[in-house]
């Protein structure tokens, strides 16, 4: 491929979101230490030079964490650490991460304008992933790429509780869809009908995890209609953000408390105890993570898609 011609394609993707001020920050783990190191890099400034400076590897896994409505870098610190303390047991040498932050993009007090973004602020993401294609030889399969919210419609491989308000009903090109990668997982954290919940309720990846029924989290206290107040409020909703505390925690150090969700035709059959095989290939149930299910079962079986189920407590360990 022609290096010029990306960057050049690149460079008017950026230029549409200008205003947008986005940024990337690489989060690497040097060997013989323990710690995460920051590198910021504006994607107004991104060219073949500064890739190539960049301490990128394409030989390790690289997570993709791509925040939502009125969040940013600084806000979304708890999340960041919580998936850089699951890299640490994983495998601290084998992941790098790269956070998107498009907060000011995403700071606008009224949720419409922020949501209309979504669609430039991916369209830069692509460009930028195809760059690190072409000039580090970076490889697609080792991307893992997280979104919570608005950002789970920007990211369209793993949605963290997506956000419903002028996506839900739309045509699946407008936002996250089980066609948009091999492997779409999403996780139901605040779903509802008639903004009783403030994300997607229906079945939108090829797996669908609903915490609880997806609709309303244990210990958590949001008001009713909680899509409406959402769409008018700064302050963070209990429900909503328990799918990234849920998938930033740390389960392996627990043993046994380990959060399977069975594949179910609805929550009360699940909670009458009628699901609850995994199957001769485990495609009856997985694991909820931030990492999607590798067995090859179900990337190939389209019968193991659906709805999966599972029941938490309302605080850490969650079971």
């Amino acid at each position: 491929m022609n290096v010029v011609y990306e960057i050049m394609k690149y460079a008017f993707a950026v230029r549409q979101s200008s205003d947008l001020s986005i940024k990337f920050v690489l989060l690497t783990m040097p060997k013989r230490s323990q710690n995460f190191i920051e590198h910021f890099v504006p994607a107004a400034n991104i060219s073949e030079s500064i890739l190539l400076s960049l301490p990128f590897d394409s030989k390790k896994n690289t997570i993709i964490l791509i925040h939502g409505w009125l969040n940013n870098y600084k806000t979304s610190n708890g999340w960041i650490q919580g998936i850089c303390n699951i890299t640490r047991d994983y495998g601290p040498h084998e992941y790098q991460i790269i956070f998107v932050d498009w907060g000011h993009a995403a700071s606008s007090p009224y949720y419409v304008p922020a949501a209309a973004n979504v669609n430039i602020v991916a369209s830069v993401i692509a460009s930028f992933l195809k760059l690190l294609v072409i000039v580090r030889n970076a490889n697609t399969s080792r991307f893992h790429i997280i979104g919570f919210s608005l950002g789970a419609h920007i990211a369209g491989f793993v949605g963290l509780d997506p956000a419903a308000p002028l996506f839900d009903g739309f045509e699946s090109n407008f936002r996250i869809d089980k066609d948009d990668a091999a492997m779409v997982e999403i996780v139901h954290t605040y779903s509802g009908k008639f903004f009783s919940g403030f994300s997607l309720l229906g079945t939108v990846g090829k797996i669908d995890i609903y915490v609880n029924g997806g609709e309303r989290q244990p210990n958590c206290r949001d008001p009713p209609f909680g899509a409406i107040a959402g769409l008018f409020s700064s302050t963070p909703s209990c429900n909503h953000e328990r799918s990234i505390e849920l998938t930033a925690f740390n389960f392996k150090k627990f043993g046994i408390c380990q959060p399977v969700a069975y594949k179910c035709n609805d929550y009360e059959t699940f909670l009458e105890g009628q699901c609850t095989e995994c199957g001769d290939h485990n495609e009856k149930c997985t694991l909820l993570g931030i990492w999607p299910q590798e067995s090859n079962y179900f990337l190939t079986n389209k019968a193991s898609s659906g709805r999966f189920y599972l029941k938490t407590r309302g605080k850490r360990p969650f079971c």
